[in-house]
Order: C-alpha cells, then structure tokens, then sequence
C-alpha cells in the first residue's frame, strides 16, 4: 500500500476546524488523529491481555506507534493529504428533531460540512514498510469505518462513508445495499483487521480478565452493536438514538415538571434519574450519580433553589469522554444506528461535585458503574451484535 486515494462523503455533519473554531476545515492532521487512536485501540486490544504492568504495556504500544507515525523529532512513515472535493457544503446547526439538538449539544454556534459533502484523502508511505503495510490498512479501514470525526464524534456527528467501491490491504469495501450486506461486509472485515493485529503481534485477541486502562477493542470491554431498524434519513437515525438515550436517562416515573424561559415561555421536561443523588449534595448526603457514566463534566441544575452543581473527576480530571461511541451507517436507501461501548477504567480518581455558587463546597463521591450502560444497551430493540474475534 504505498499510495491509496480515497473520495469519501459525509452521513451526518462534520464540526471539524482549524485555529478559527467559526470556519469549516477537513484537515490532514485531523485523519492522522484518526489513524493514532484506532491504532491504540486496537494494538491495546490485543495485547492488554499479556501484561501485568501498565508501564510495560504503554511503553510498547508507544514504542511500535512511533515506528509508523513517526515523534517530534521524527518523521512520520505515513503521508496524509485531504482536500474538499467541491461543491463546497456548509450549514449551520439548524436540525430538524429536538433529539438531534440534544446529542449535539455545544455546538449550537458552530458550522459544519453538510452531509453529502466530499472529500478526498491519499495516504502514501515514504516507502514500502513490508508487514507495517497491511498493519496501516487494517488502521485505516477501522478509522473510516468504526470512527466518525470531529465535534460530538461520540454522539454520531462526523460519521463518513466510501464514495466507490474499493480494494486495499485486502479490505474490499462497497457501499452495501441492504442491511444483511452491511452486517457482512463488516463481518469479513473486522475479521481481517483482527487477523492482522494478531499477527502482527503474535499475540490472540482474548479476555484481558480486567477492565483495561483505557479504550481497547477486546473481547469483553468493546462491543459493536447495529441496530436493524432502517431510518430514511441520518436526521431520522440520530433523533431516533437520541431519544433512546434521553428518554432512558430521564425519570419518567415522577412525572413532567414545567418551567418558564426568561422569555416568558413556558416549558415542560423530565428530571434525570440523578436528580436525588446530586440533590442531596445540598443535604450533606451526596450519592454517585450514576448517569455520569455516560461522559464528563455534567452540570446540574434545580431551578427552584437556583443551585447549581457541576460533577466532574476529582481534582484537575476535567473531562471524560462517553464509553458510549455512536456511528450512523448507510445502505442502499436507508440508514442505520451503530453503537459501540468501550469500557475502561473510567477514571484514574473518584468523582468530585462542586457547588457551582460556592466553590469551596465540594464533595467526593465514588465513580459510577457501568451498570447504567448495560441497561441501556440491553433495552435496545433488534439489535445485531458483531465480534471479530468469533471464529
């Protein structure tokens, strides 16, 4: 594989920018970003299992990285170029499907590449690199067929799909036209780049037997789950999966309350199911809340005492991104809802609530569970599991 053209289209909008976070821009360092991380997860994968030291793990997973992609005072072996592919679309967050706006959430001032616009990426190599070759290709194929890029990537914006029908590394990819022949492409698929990584390492993708350290794709802690009801557009598949998701994290038993906008416009909503474990931080009696689980920070608010909340890791651990990984596949007509878990140890730390009104009251609560997950993933309908790992 030592030059490989790709055109590819956007599914659902792309919020990827430069320096200027108003300006729209597919760029070249945001597929090497791509390429990195399915890398780690996937070498991570396979051999998570065969070491008891997290540092002798890292260290060679970061020592096989930088013989591909190169450091700071190294070149990459990998080449990356992307352009758009004109005409030029760009929108603005104006979407149909309240479920839409929530999934999307801050990015409600931003622009994107619309869905339908091109673009087009060449990956070369600075030279043939023997076994490294189909090591690129399998990382390539997962990038663009399991990742989506930029702006709320976990939540479904930014996924992309192959104009043509292609070979490369011995991936061959075609736009499916039906749901069975998506599953199986990916079946064939997976199943090549799981072959590759264990040859490459000479190692098995099995149970590491722990919860690893950080997103892998293994059997037991990462999971593809496709759902087999189709949606006639992408609008339609990310309000649907975003109803789901509120909808669950909503508590529904205790009825709607009603609120009033500073406009005067009245509003009624559903409290979350933590509404009593973050409540009773005010009380001197705070409980996990376990929706948390499905990404940091999370702000509270109760309106009716004007206290706010906001729940994050303890300390300087600002951020956690969402074990909850949202795709939108496409074949023939129709479109399709992909969801993939990644568990990991959630946070190095426990959970800190700090009173947003007075920081100096805080509170330290254990981190969530993954069983808020499992309950969602399990009240999924028609779902289709895929493991590559299965002979």
């Amino acid at each position: 594989m030592e030059k490989l053209t790709l055109t590819l289209e956007t599914i659902t909008p792309l919020f990827l920018s430069g320096n200027d976070q108003n300006a729209v821009e597919f760029r070249a360092a945001s597929i090497r970003g791509q390429l990195r991380y399915w890398y780690r997860a996937l070498l991570g994968g396979v051999l998570t299992p065969y070491y008891s030291q997290q540092g002798d793990l890292v260290k060679e997973i970061h020592e096989r990285e930088r013989e591909i992609f190169g450091t700071t005072d190294r070149g990459s072996r990998v080449f990356v170029r992307a352009c758009e592919v004109p005409p030029r679309m760009v929108t603005n967050f104006s979407f149909d499907g309240k479920f839409i706006r929530y999934l999307g959430y801050g990015l409600e001032n931003r622009k994107a590449f619309a869905p339908g616009q091109k673009f087009e990426i060449q990956i070369s190599l600075r030279e043939s690199l023997g076994q490294l070759d189909a090591i690129i290709a399998a990382t390539l194929w997962a990038s663009l067929h399991l990742g989506n890029f930029g702006g709320r990537c976990h939540r479904g914006f930014g996924s992309l799909a192959l104009t043509d029908q292609i070979s490369w590394g011995g991936f061959a990819v075609k736009r499916a036209n039906s749901f069975d022949e998506l599953i199986e492409q990916l079946r064939i698929n997976f199943k090549h780049m799981t072959n590759i990584f264990e040859k490459y390492t000479n190692r098995s993708y099995i149970d590491p037997g722990h919860l690893p350290t950080f997103s892998v794709i293994c059997p037991r802690f990462w999971n593809l789950i496709l759902l087999r009801d189709p949606h006639d557009s992408w609008q339609n598949a990310l309000n649907f999966i975003g109803e789901a998701l509120r909808t669950f994290r909503e508590d529904r038993m205790k009825g709607q309350h009603i609120r009033k906008t500073s406009s005067g416009r009245m509003f009624s909503y559903y409290i979350t199911k933590d509404y009593l474990a973050v409540k009773n931080f005010f009380r001197g009696n705070p409980r996990t809340p376990e929706g948390t689980i499905f990404g940091l920070p999370h702000q509270f608010q109760f309106s009716s005492t004007g206290e706010k909340v906001m729940v994050k890791g303890e300390g300087n651990v600002e951020r956690r991104a969402s074990p909850l990984y949202v795709r939108i596949f496409r074949a023939g007509q129709n479109y399709y809802v992909g969801v993939q878990i990644f568990k990991s140890r959630f946070l190095p730390c426990d959970l800190e609530l700090e009173d947003l009104n007075k920081s100096s009251n805080k509170a330290i609560v254990a981190a969530p569970t993954y069983k808020a997950l499992d309950d969602f993933i399990s009240g999924l309908e028609n779902a289709i599991e895929l493991r590559p790992w299965d002979k």
